[in-house]
């Protein structure tokens, strides 16, 4: 038998639904604009990730705003993301795309993150060259605590250890580390060394705006290979113009770049004073600058970075109660070998210690 014909509606006639046809949902409208809205707000918040990138790269330390965001509380990039990724999920989950590139910038170059292939595989040791082991550490705000301090010296055997911002270090360390330990102070800086120390240079504070400012101290320490030199740092912080902003955010240019140039002076003066072609060098201490300040990028950027070279993770040595930087550096100049970089347990104040190992090419 033939299959029935489908009568067709005569001309003029209200069309009637026929059996088979799509019946439009009535909420399909709403879901529509919700796919669009959740992609509209994916991408842009790649694009915003991407520009504050940019801004810590190229102005951080240059345009005030952009200054904010260096020493600012850097996961705030991500806090977004617990609310676009359950958006994605339920109405879009093609913006999973740029909202998984945002997680990946933001977690990764905009946070600091580390992942050197030196750090995964290890640093091969080449055999009878001598190993240095550097700390440098801030008592920071609260103090330090001598017991742990003395407790950590012990356990990590440093060679070399850089204390900033304690008062008479010297004197309170040096009766618990024995006869073999020296030491050399300028006003807040402390160099300790297991190898004897035959020259001190200090710098400050008749050279800066600030006459209570003395940010380097350089000292020769005579080990068995032969001469090294160590600048032990403590560079001034961005604070006084950060709190101008915070008094006033409509003046806030003109302090936070008063506050630039005295940082950009320090930085000049105190690289001049590491630069010693020829010789082994190592600088320690609390730049109070994270890597990616046009600062850190002018005046030490062709130092290797020991954390940067071989480190794995943040690195963070400087904690507030919102969030942690990485602004205490050990660098070395080219006769060194970076072997390894970690930080340490907490010793007291707001900043960690950093420990990095070093060998002689």
């Amino acid at each position: 038998m033939a299959p029935e014909a489908q009568t067709l509606p005569r001309p003029g006639a209200t069309p009637r639904r026929l059996a088979g046809t799509f019946r439009r949902d009535p909420d399909s409208g709403g879901s529509h604009k919700l796919q669009v809205a959740t992609s509209l707000l994916a991408w842009a918040w790649l694009a915003l990730v991407v520009v504050i990138w940019g801004l810590l790269k190229l102005a951080g330390d240059r345009w005030w705003p952009a200054t904010l965001l260096t020493f600012g509380p850097r996961w705030l990039v991500l806090l977004p993301l617990l609310i676009l990724i359950p958006a994605a999920l339920l109405f879009q989950r093609r913006a999973l795309v740029p909202l998984g590139v945002a997680a990946l910038l933001g977690a990764g170059p905009v946070m600091g993150l580390c992942l050197t292939w030196s750090g995964l595989t290890g640093t091969l040791l080449v055999e009878n060259l001598p190993i240095v082991r550097v700390v440098t550490y801030n008592a920071g705000e609260g103090g330090a605590n001598v017991d742990r301090v003395c407790d950590f010296i012990g356990r990590s055997h440093p060679d070399v250890f850089v204390v900033d911002e304690w008062k008479n270090a010297a004197d309170d360390l040096l009766p618990h580390l024995g006869p073999s330990w020296h030491a050399a102070e300028h006003q807040m800086i402390a160099v300790f060394s297991r190898f004897p120390i035959r020259a001190v240079e200090r710098l400050g504070p008749d050279r800066f705006r600030k006459p209570w400012r003395a940010p380097a101290l350089r000292c020769e320490l005579a080990t068995p290979a032969g001469p090294i030199w160590v600048v032990g740092l403590h560079l001034d912080t961005p604070r006084e113009g950060l709190d101008a902003v915070r008094r006033s955010p409509w003046r806030a240019g003109a302090g936070m770049e008063l506050m630039a140039t005295d940082r950009r002076h320090e930085s000049e003066l105190a690289s001049e004073l590491a630069h010693l072609p020829g010789c082994a060098v190592i600088v320690a201490g609390d730049f109070n600058m994270p890597v990616d300040s046009a600062i850190y990028r002018r005046y030490w950027s062709g130092w290797q970075n020991a954390y940067s070279t071989v480190g794995l993770g943040y690195g963070l040595t400087k904690y507030t109660r919102l969030f942690g930087a990485r602004i205490d550096h050990v660098l070395a100049n080219d006769e060194w070998r970076v072997l390894a970089a970690q930080v340490g347990s907490h010793m007291g104040g707001d900043h960690r210690p950093l420990q990095v190992d070093l060998q002689r090419r």
